[in-house]
Order: C-alpha cells, then sequence, then structure tokens
C-alpha cells in the first residue's frame, strides 16, 4: 500500500497469504494487562471497604461507647477556684480593713483585698499549688502563710493571725483598725495599686499633702515649730519629683506619698534630733525643711541668701541647731565654703547664728558623735576638710592619697553616675575612720579620723553608689549601681564577705534602729528591698509610685 513502511507492507502480505491473524503489537499488549489489573485492584479496595465497615457497624452495636476524651485546657483555659483567708488578732478578734495579697508560685501579687468587717478576704485564682498570702496593717508585723493548695473544690478558709510590731503599741494605724463595733463605721481607706509588689495605702488624693507653708503659716513656723507627739517609726523616701513617700517599716506597706513642693533639685535628707522630724534641702537651692511625719506638713522652712547653695545638712547631738554646708557665690561669681550654724529653737528658728568660711567648697558633710567635728569633703579634689564649728576652724586639711577626681561627663549617664558620690561619704561606727569612694579607680579609701592619715583599701568594682556601716560596726554596705547588688565588706578583713541582689539600680540605703533591716533604694525599678541582715536575703520587695533617689529611717 501506498504511504506505508516497506515493512509493515510485507508484515501484511505474509499475512495474508498464510492465512493467520495479524499479533498486536508487544507495546499494545501490555497497555492492556495495566488496565486489567487497576480495574481489578479498585474492585479489591472497595470490597475491603465494605467489609470493614459492616464488621465495624456489628462490633460497636453490642458495647457501650467510649466516654468522650476532653481536651487538655491550655494555660489560659485552666480551672479557677477561690482561695479564702481569714484574719484575726492574737486574741482571735476579727481583723477588719487588713491588707491581703494573694501571690503565686513566683511570689507574684495576683490579687489584693481588703478584709471586710468579719475579717475575711477571698481571691479567684487558678487551680494549682505554691500559693501564698501576705497581711499588712500599719504597725504590724507582716504576717504570711506559704506553701497553699487550690483544687476545684471546697477548702478550708486559711486562717492568718498578726501581731503588733514591737515599739509599735502606741501608734495608731491609719489605713487598717481592728474590726468595729456593731453600728460602727469602719474609718479605712482603700488602697490603691501602686506598681506592683505592696500597695500603697490611701494613695496620693487622700494623703495629706506636703506644701509650700503660706506667709502666716511659714511666721508661726518660724516663731515656734507645733509641738506632735512622736510617731512610730517611719521610712522616708525622697523622689526626684520633690514628692516624699512614707513608708510603714513594720508592715512595709506605703502609707502616704505627698504632693509635689516644685523643687527640682536632689533632695537631701538628715536625722532631726527630735522625734517625728527630718531635715529636707533640695540639694542645690538655698532653702531647707523640717518636715513632720505625723501629719505629713511642713514644721518650718529655713531660707539663707539668694547666693547660697545648700550641698549638706546636719544636726548634732545637742539638737537646738542645724549646720548646713554649701557653697557662696561672691558678685565676681567667685565660689567659696561656707558652714552655717541656724537655730531651730523654738523662740529663734531659722535664724542664721554663724557663717565660717572653710577653704573650698562642701560636697558634703559628716559630723562625729559629739558634734565637736565636723568633716567636710570636697570631691572634685578629694579633699577632706577637719573643721571644728565651735571655733570655727579648720584644724586640718588632707589630699587622700590615690584618690582620681571623677572625669568630666561626656554624656547624661556619666553626669548621673558623677552626682551619686556624694552620698559615699561615711564615718565609721568606733569614730575612728572615715570611708570615702574613689571615683575613678572602683575602690573605697579609709583614712584615720584623727590624723587623716590612709589606713586601708577596699576593692569593690565599678557603679558605687552609696556606702554606709551597720550598727554593729562589722559590716560596710556598698550599693553597686552596676551589678544591682549590696557588696557586703568585712572591716576586719577588708574583704567583700558577701553579695546581696536587690533590684536595678541601687541608690541609697538605709537600718532600722536595732540593724535587723537594710533598705535599698532602687532607682531603676522603682521599688524599696527590705534585706533581712541575719540571713542576707531580701525578704520583701516595696513598689512605690514614683522613683526612689534617696532615703531615711526616722526611728
Amino acid at each position: 500500500m501506498l504511504g506505508q513502511r516497506p515493512a509493515d507492507a510485507y508484515r501484511a502480505y505474509r499475512s495474508r497469504s498464510s492465512g493467520t491473524r495479524q499479533t498486536p503489537p508487544p507495546r499494545k499488549r501490555r497497555g492492556r494487562v495495566a488496565e486489567v489489573a487497576i480495574i481489578g485492584l479498585m474492585v479489591l479496595a472497595g470490597l475491603f471497604v465494605v467489609v470493614v465497615g459492616f464488621w465495624a457497624v456489628t462490633l460497636d452495636g453490642g458495647r457501650e461507647a467510649e466516654p468522650e476524651v476532653q481536651p487538655t485546657p491550655t494555660l489560659g483555659e485552666r480551672p479557677e477556684y477561690w482561695l479564702r483567708v481569714l484574719v484575726q488578732n492574737e486574741a482571735g478578734e476579727p481583723f477588719a480593713a487588713a491588707l491581703v495579697e494573694f501571690r503565686d508560685r513566683l511570689d507574684q501579687v495576683v490579687a489584693t483585698q481588703l478584709t471586710d468587717q468579719d475579717g475575711r478576704a477571698e481571691a479567684l485564682v487558678t487551680v494549682g499549688s505554691g500559693y501564698s498570702v501576705a497581711v499588712r496593717i500599719p504597725g504590724y508585723e507582716v504576717a504570711r502563710l506559704p506553701d497553699l493548695v487550690v483544687a476545684q473544690q471546697d477548702t478550708p478558709r486559711h486562717t492568718v493571725t498578726v501581731q503588733r510590731a514591737q515599739g509599735a503599741a502606741s501608734a495608731a494605724p491609719p489605713a487598717a483598725t481592728a474590726a468595729p463595733a456593731a453600728g460602727s463605721e469602719a474609718a479605712a481607706p482603700a488602697p490603691t495599686s501602686s506598681a506592683g509588689g505592696s500597695q500603697v495605702a490611701g494613695g496620693a488624693q487622700t494623703a495629706p499633702s506636703v506644701s509650700t507653708p503660706t506667709p502666716a503659716l511659714a511666721e508661726t513656723a518660724a516663731a515656734a515649730p507645733t509641738t506632735v507627739s512622736a510617731p512610730a517609726p517611719q521610712l522616708i523616701v525622697a523622689h526626684p519629683n520633690s514628692r516624699f513617700t512614707t513608708i510603714d517599716p513594720a508592715s512595709n506597706l506605703a502609707l502616704h506619698t505627698s504632693e509635689s513642693l516644685g523643687w527640682q533639685h536632689f533632695p537631701l535628707l538628715a536625722q532631726a534630733q527630735r522625734p517625728g522630724r527630718v531635715w529636707i534641702g533640695p540639694r542645690g537651692s538655698n532653702q531647707a525643711i523640717a518636715l513632720d511625719l505625723a501629719e505629713m506638713r511642713v514644721a518650718g522652712e529655713i531660707t539663707l541668701g539668694e547666693n547660697v547653695i545648700i550641698t549638706a545638712l546636719v544636726e548634732p547631738p545637742a539638737g537646738q541647731r542645724l549646720w548646713v554646708g554649701g557653697v557662696q557665690a561672691d558678685e565676681g561669681s567667685q565660689y567659696s565654703g561656707r558652714v552655717f550654724e541656724v537655730s531651730t529653737a523654738a523662740d529663734s528658728f531659722g535664724e542664721v547664728l554663724r557663717q565660717m568660711e572653710v577653704p573650698l567648697t562642701v560636697s558634703t558633710m559628716l559630723a562625729r558623735a559629739d558634734g565637736e567635728m565636723l568633716y567636710l569633703l570636697h570631691r572634685r579634689t578629694g579633699r577632706v576638710m577637719f573643721f571644728q564649728p565651735q571655733e570655727g576652724l579648720t584644724t586640718l586639711e588632707v589630699a587622700v592619697t590615690d584618690y582620681a577626681p571623677p572625669q568630666q561627663p561626656t554624656n547624661p549617664t556619666q553626669q548621673t553616675v558623677s552626682r551619686f558620690i556624694s552620698s559615699a561619704f561615711m564615718l565609721a561606727l568606733d569614730q575612728r575612720e572615715l570611708f570615702l569612694v574613689n571615683p575613678t579607680q572602683e575602690r573605697i579609701l579609709a583614712i584615720s579620723a584623727e590624723t587623716g592619715e590612709p589606713t586601708r583599701v577596699f576593692e569593690v568594682g565599678p557603679g558605687v553608689a552609696a556606702i554606709r556601716v551597720h550598727p554593729d560596726g562589722k559590716h560596710l554596705y556598698v550599693a553597686n549601681r552596676t551589678l544591682g547588688m549590696i557588696q557586703l565588706v568585712d572591716l576586719e578583713t577588708a574583704q567583700v564577705a558577701d553579695f546581696i541582689p536587690v533590684g536595678q539600680a541601687p541608690r541609697a540605703l538605709a537600718f532600722s534602729a536595732d540593724g535587723t533591716r537594710a533598705y535599698v533604694a532602687n532607682q531603676g525599678s522603682d521599688t524599696v528591698s527590705v534585706i533581712d541582715v541575719a540571713e542576707r536575703r531580701v525578704s520583701d520587695t516595696i513598689a512605690l509610685e514614683y522613683t526612689p533617689v534617696n532615703l531615711i529611717y526616722a526611728p
């Protein structure tokens, strides 16, 4: 045929001539076999599905269906139940208006509540273990109940017994009182939450404010400061916006935060010999005030000349006067050091009795226990002046060996750090040594308080913000801003004996009157760490509304 290949034409010819049927090509034969195999497999699969389905239906009909398995709840879906407590005093009577903190296993506050008239409080928390409860009442020790378990069933109400703190028997708690008699009204303001941790009782809105006195009040205060009864011990915390917070050291409860005084300077704090008072002076201004702790008001105000800058405040043990260290500028803008003796007597309050010039400007000032010697530090040069205030004479001027002045700041951080050294100047408890921080060589220097000769060196590393001698006279507590820790220096061996982690950027230190607790103002975390001195650990953390930059314990 036309169009056929010769080979195909030949095979067709042979087929016709032989009378046999043509065999399909091998490729077509394999394709047909595959199609048959696929169809067979599909039929078998269908039969298998029918048989298995029939078997499953028959088997399930002859037995009970298994219960439905509930999915495991996620963290946000875990069940919750009530954690209930009952607060009572030592006599077993219910305590109303007590602040109860409910804490989780990480010691984070998950809820707070004031107890009702029956001393009861409760919080809805996630079912689990490791909960704890802390009860805070002004004038009472913090009562804690650890290792509480919350189950998804009725659980008994946990009883917490509170005990009045030593020395606070006459202190009337302003934020919580014992349960009132029937028909009477409870006078306890609800606490407002602070940044975290402890609560602020009363809040800034209900707390009495510290305000600059009116002219009439100023004249009255200057003539005769009001007599007040001695309050319970308090911890006073200063903030950079010239606000002050009072903290009850027994319960670690922030009681009141004052209104701003309008100052823009670093707040100086100094002990007052009169109970219930502290001295406050904005560093860099020409004013100092006596703060009444009972009423949180200005009890008296001292104003020096317009060209005077206050840098230090010290009240000697004898009282009736206040030593004010500072700087005075003359007409040619030349600065010279000054020490002012100011009367604090009722009939001459605020009167400048004497004004004494000293060789160098005063950065900070310490007083010997007997009040007969003042130690004046000029921070820029590391020179210490021994000054006898009674005679108005500088008896000794010492250039501290191995002291390097701080470098000129090149950025705001360095400028801030350089100002911390004002609080790093301390007198030993035995009055024999002076400790001062070398701001550039990362060490604390000790010199004799009699001769000014160097005695020893403490290597503590960079970042020292404040130093304080413990009341037992055996340890020097160092607030290290860089490490976020308190370094305990053994004064006998001159070695760092221990480290205590606190908050971020610790700035200032203070001790309780009995030395069992240390308080650390953490500028970077807006908290105050409470250190158990015996156990060398942080036992509590007090959260504040504003940044703390200084603090003082007022016994």
